[in-house]
């Protein structure tokens, strides 16, 4: 934790991009997917990303790469659907710490190596982790996500990564069985997180007190947000966040319905928060290519030299 603490009082930190936009690009068939080891799996697996890492690993790690040459300084595991919720929905549960454990290997990997390349810029590895779509009670979390973590944790990521949770209620259970696995191992650990835009701003300070009293064996680096397209109202937003945490920024640039945040726009919103302060990571989600992230580690040099 300690060298991702001292890299942000140095500079703001940039993500990577959008995994899937590049896998998608490969028009990958059946057997991508399933490989020899599923070929004769019961469910279509073709359109899982996160089978990729066990049947496909050389392509994870090709665009972890992509990322970290565009000039990344973090990279997300392939593991944002990779809980036991959805791989039940693949008759693949029990597959669930083997596919983190597998994709946070990976990425390591590939982050040792740029770390080593340069080595006044360390390279980092959120283990990522996404919410599910419906309400879920303590017990739920603890099935669906303690092999997730344990994965993780096992395949060495510098965070864990609670990404884009539209629920908080869910964000809270899921955090519970996080401290209590650290708690069972007299340990701590860094997580980042980021809420939807559609949960209310007073969510913030009310999690930030939770961890505090609550889940004492988490350390939260960072907190923040994952947009849409629609960037109105970021300046205000993150003015309001207020907590000694850093503080994340995530901006999908294509929306669900393929509408797409224009290079300027996007940029002007980024020059804008990062001059002001007011993040200290910023990365892209859906639709993010290695464009974006070598035009936003340029922008973040220029305003270095101000």
């Amino acid at each position: 934790m300690n060298k991702i603490i001292s890299q942000l009082h140095k500079r703001v930190l940039i993500l990577d991009g959008d995994l899937s936009y590049y896998i998608d690009k490969y028009n990958l068939r059946k057997y991508d997917y399933h490989g020899s080891r599923f070929m004769q799996h019961s469910k279509n697996l073709t359109g899982f990303y996160e089978i990729l890492n066990l049947t496909y690993p050389q392509l994870v790690q090709e665009i972890h790469e992509k990322f970290f040459k565009a000039g990344a300084d973090i990279i997300r595991t392939n593991t944002f659907k990779a809980n036991e919720y959805y791989l039940s929905q693949y008759d693949l549960a029990n597959l669930a710490y083997e596919i983190n454990y597998t994709a946070a290997k990976l990425a390591r990997e590939v982050a040792v190596k740029y770390s080593l390349i340069d080595k006044n810029r360390p390279r980092f590895v959120f283990g990522r982790i996404g919410d599910i779509d419906r309400q879920i009670s303590l017990q739920d979390s603890e099935l669906y996500y303690s092999q997730q973590i344990k994965g993780l944790f096992a395949g060495k990521v510098d965070v864990i990564f609670f990404e884009n949770f539209r629920s908080y209620q869910n964000l809270q259970q899921v955090l519970q069985v996080l401290d209590s696995i650290l708690k069972r191992r007299n340990r701590r650990y860094p997580v980042v997180i980021t809420l939807s835009a559609d949960l209310k701003e007073e969510l913030y300070g009310q999690l930030i007190s939770e961890i505090n009293e609550h889940w004492t064996n988490i350390d939260l680096v960072a907190l923040g947000q994952s947009r849409g397209a629609d960037l109105n109202g970021l300046f205000e937003t993150f003015s309001k966040i207020h907590s000694e945490q850093a503080k994340i920024l995530c901006v999908n640039v294509r929306d669900d319905s393929g509408v797409q945040v224009s290079e300027s726009e996007f940029f002007e919103v980024m020059k804008h928060l990062i001059s002001q302060g007011l993040v200290n990571i910023v990365g892209i989600g859906r639709g993010g290519s290695v464009d974006y992230v070598e035009a936003l580690d340029k922008l973040v040099k220029d305003l270095e030299l101000k």
